[in-house]
């Protein structure tokens, strides 16, 4: 009896061990996951950059049906900075660089705005995004030609991002305004 007892206890133990450690597996195959795509968005931008890199940022990511679609951001020894945006198509941790679009980040303005559009498989995306360089934008408010007003806030990276895919409801930007936390125009494109 006083064995039967000692074996019922450890059975659930035994269990929880198990469960833990397949569940520490499963992080470490997802952090693995990040780390090989983290390298991918390394090179990438070396490559397509074809400078001497100090530092490449992945500020925005978000899994589409699509890929991923990514903000980055990355500095040159020759200081010059980047922003780029980077849809990328995964399979089995292996990463391939689907459509990208590359801007200089320029310092002197209040923000940047940097577009990539595209048609894949049956569908079409419309990305737009930026870096906030003035301290007093909040907001940044995207209008586009059908009447279309999107608002998106400012990041902790002091980025701005706004995706659209298969939703064919947005048309050309007819503006673009930066706006303070009371609403005022600081800035417009």
């Amino acid at each position: 009896m006083k064995h039967l007892i000692i074996l019922l206890m450890t059975i659930p133990l035994i269990l929880l061990l198990l469960v833990s450690c397949n569940q520490e597996k499963r992080d470490t195959q997802g952090e693995e996951t990040i780390s090989m795509y983290e390298k991918f968005v390394n090179q990438s931008m070396n490559s397509a950059l074809n400078g001497s890199i100090k530092k490449v940022k992945i500020t925005y990511s978000k899994s589409t049906e699509y890929g991923i679609i990514s903000h980055v951001i990355t500095s040159m020894e020759s200081d010059k900075s980047y922003e780029s945006i980077l849809l990328i198509k995964e399979n089995k941790n292996v990463f391939e660089i689907v459509d990208d679009a590359h801007n200089i980040i320029d310092k002197t303005t209040p923000f940047t705005h940097l577009e990539m559009t595209g048609v894949i498989k049956d569908g079409a995306y419309h990305i737009v995004s930026g870096v906030i360089n003035d301290k007093n934008i909040d907001k940044v408010e995207i209008s586009f030609l059908n009447g279309l007003l999107i608002e998106t806030h400012k990041s902790n990276e002091n980025t701005y991002e706004y995706v659209n895919i298969n939703n064919t409801n947005d048309s050309g930007i007819q503006s673009i305004k930066a706006l303070s936390s009371s609403g005022d125009i600081v800035y417009q494109y």
